[in-house]
């Protein structure tokens, strides 16, 4: 019989933060690096999984496409989603409001392909994630940046990395998060 003590590791964090008062439980009133605490539900995005499978999509797609007409549009855009960052997002909605965030597999206790084969992309029950608020919900009073150029390269970079957000990053209205720990409780077994 062993015991792993690295398991309480969380748990003397989570403790830890709220003897110091830096756990919050609500997002009311948040600052950048507030550190929250919140329940919600939990879904997975895993881009990087879908790395090798673009190829086949765009022949399944493209096959029926030539005998209408040229598919280099399709095999122009496919061009762009595989050279597009793969990565893995988490999307937590709470009771307060929709977070965003990607996760570094290397420090996932459960790869994410045995989520998806479990799960899917909705993982079931009520999780918590503790996560430091690093992005506030695009506001509608934005500064005007239209004069803010720095060239026509560069602003063409920026024009493809706003569009890279929309479609694959943090949307508008979301908070963006790091998370610290991803976890739910665990209930004791049940006596025979």
């Amino acid at each position: 019989h062993t015991f792993d003590a690295s398991w309480l590791l969380p748990l003397e964090v989570i403790a830890g933060l709220k003897a110091r008062s830096l756990l919050k439980t609500s997002l009311a009133d948040p600052q950048l690096g507030t550190i929250v605490l919140l329940p919600g539900f939990l879904r997975i995005i895993d881009y990087a999984s879908m790395r090798d499978l673009w190829g086949p999509i765009g022949q399944f797609v493209s096959e029926p496409l030539q005998a209408t007409g040229p598919v280099s549009v399709l095999d122009a855009v496919l061009s762009m989603v595989k050279a597009l960052p793969h990565t893995i997002h988490a999307h937590m909605l709470t009771d307060e409001a929709y977070l965003w965030s990607s996760l570094d597999p290397n420090f996932l206790t459960v790869p994410t392909a045995d989520i998806i084969l479990k799960h899917g992309g909705a993982v079931s029950g009520v999780w918590q994630m503790v996560s430091v608020v690093d992005a506030f919900p695009d506001t509608p009073d934005a500064p005007d940046f239209s004069r803010w150029s720095a060239g026509q390269t560069t602003n063409a970079i920026l024009t493809l990395m706003h569009s890279v957000r929309d479609q694959m990053g943090r949307p508008h209205e979301w908070f963006g998060v790091t998370p610290l720990m991803i976890f739910r409780s665990v209930s004791g077994s049940a006596q025979p």
